[in-house]
């Protein structure tokens, strides 16, 4: 596939839908646009656009709705994510790790664990020590909690961009 600068939200919804039939991906849209409009993905131009003008999405976006999605097939509440998702957009975006992930250098994994107490969100290869194995079962001095683990790297080969 050709790079592309920006997507649609259709082509969005296409490209990231597991099931390609057009009920499967007018679910995602209107899931991809309650994100939009919650400002956990971001468009370039407008957010809000008139008839017959679409959202678009630069290839950035489209990784983050991927992880969005991924965290949602674990039902991970909206006001968790709206919490913690600026910093994966602004601060891990930028991390050499993330750059390997987007490249397809090595295993690049994506940790994100929450309670009532406490969120967590962190980058780390397949070479370095996961960062939920602190001694003492202890995260940040809180007690250890479940956490979802995503391949980084998988999960973006996967996409087509």
């Amino acid at each position: 596939m050709t790079h592309r600068i920006t997507y649609t939200l259709k082509e969005l919804a296409t490209l990231l839908s597991p099931q390609k039939d057009a009920e499967a991906v007018s679910r995602l849209a209107r899931q991809l646009r309650h994100w939009t409009n919650e400002d956990l993905l971001q468009t370039v131009g407008a957010k809000h656009t008139g008839t017959g003008v679409s959202r678009r999405y630069a290839p950035e976006q489209v990784r983050l709705a991927a992880i969005l999605m991924e965290l949602n097939r674990y039902h991970v509440p909206i006001t968790v994510l709206s919490e913690c998702f600026e910093t994966l957009t602004s601060e891990y975006s930028k991390r050499d790790e993330w750059k390997q992930a987007v490249q397809g250098k090595g295993a690049i994994y994506l940790m994100f664990a929450y309670s009532d107490e406490f969120i967590s969100a962190q980058l780390f290869s397949g070479q370095s020590r996961h960062p939920m194995l602190e001694p003492k079962g202890q995260i940040s001095g809180k007690p250890m909690v479940s956490a979802i683990t995503i391949n980084l790297s998988r999960l973006f080969a996967q996409l087509e961009l």
